[in-house]
């Protein structure tokens, strides 16, 4: 970080909500959020550069000095987890904010700027600004604020402009927080008798069920074919792969907002598979056109579709 620079930012740093704490901490449920929400760059990166995901199309380089003024590995590391962090909160919340925070000399004349997540408990929209609750507890102690962010320094990402609801979510969440055969002490399996084999096959089934719209195939999957394992992937990404173009052109639009007024254009772009090229990997390997271990390979990012 460089802390030469004065900051426009106005969120605070708050722990999350404990409103949200009680979910996705089943053994299911944290695995599945985990594999939903995972870090963009290193999942989607092209081997062996997983370090050069995000990266700067622009004919000049003020658009890359602004957004990294504040920290130079901005870009390598800190916008995949930030994204990770928006994701988080639409699955929780069904929308997430970025703010919008500049950095400023002594004399007040703006270097650079770049995008933060927050926490927060509940807000509402005015006019000029939006105005974020929170409740914080530290050693005990219990403190209660707001903060004021202009509108215009916000981005917003809703789930429902992509088709998703939060509801759809926690139904998921519900439904694999009473799938754990772990719940069930070793004293009660012996004495109900169960088949413990069994029973995972049908937790397997249940699982594969609660996922159905977004198929997770989890970590141990042995009952269904491996065609139809891939097919479940390959959705699997196409789901993220539209939000983390959904996520990037919301960013990169606020950026062009920005260029306006700084002087400057460009965006932030990255390389991997689209949407598209996964359709037609799945098209083709029904069609025995690709071997299954290469649609793995392309679906992973271990190797480059062509």
């Amino acid at each position: 970080m460089n802390n030469k620079y004065q900051s426009t930012r106005m969120s605070k740093f708050i722990y999350g909500s404990k409103k949200y704490s009680k979910y996705w901490n089943s053994f299911n449920g944290s695995m599945f959020l985990r594999d939903f929400n995972t870090n963009m760059a290193i999942e989607f990166a092209y081997k062996p550069s997983r370090g050069e995901f995000f990266t700067i199309e622009s004919s000049y380089d003020t658009l890359k000095e602004m957004i990294t003024v504040n920290d130079y590995s901005y870009l390598e590391y800190e916008l995949s987890s930030i994204i990770s962090r928006v994701i988080y909160n639409m699955i929780l919340r069904g929308k997430a904010f970025l703010e919008v925070v500049y950095y400023m000399d002594d004399e007040g004349c703006t270097k650079g700027f770049d995008f933060q997540t927050f926490n927060y408990k509940k807000y509402i929209k005015f006019r000029k600004n939006t105005r974020f609750y929170y409740k914080n507890r530290i050693n005990e102690e219990c403190i209660k604020g707001h903060f004021d962010i202009p509108n215009n320094n916000l981005i917003i990402f809703k789930l429902s402009d992509l088709g998703l609801h939060k509801k759809e979510f926690y139904s998921i969440e519900k439904r694999l927080r009473n799938i754990d055969i772990t719940k069930i002490p070793l004293s009660k399996i012996n004495e109900l008798n169960i088949n413990v084999s069994e029973y995972e096959k049908e937790e397997e089934l249940e699982i594969l069920s609660a996922t159905k719209n977004i198929p997770w195939n989890t970590r141990s999957n042995n009952i269904i074919t491996e065609p139809y394992s891939i097919y479940r992937l390959a959705k699997f990404k196409k789901i993220k792969l539209n939000l983390l173009e959904y996520i990037i052109k919301q960013i990169n639009d606020k950026i062009s907002e920005i260029g306006i007024k700084y002087n400057f254009e460009g965006k932030i772009t990255y390389k991997t598979l689209s949407i598209k090229e996964v359709e037609e990997i799945v098209r083709k390997m029904g069609e025995g056109d690709i071997l299954i271990k290469d649609v793995i390979d392309y679906l992973f990012c271990n190797k480059i579709y062509k």
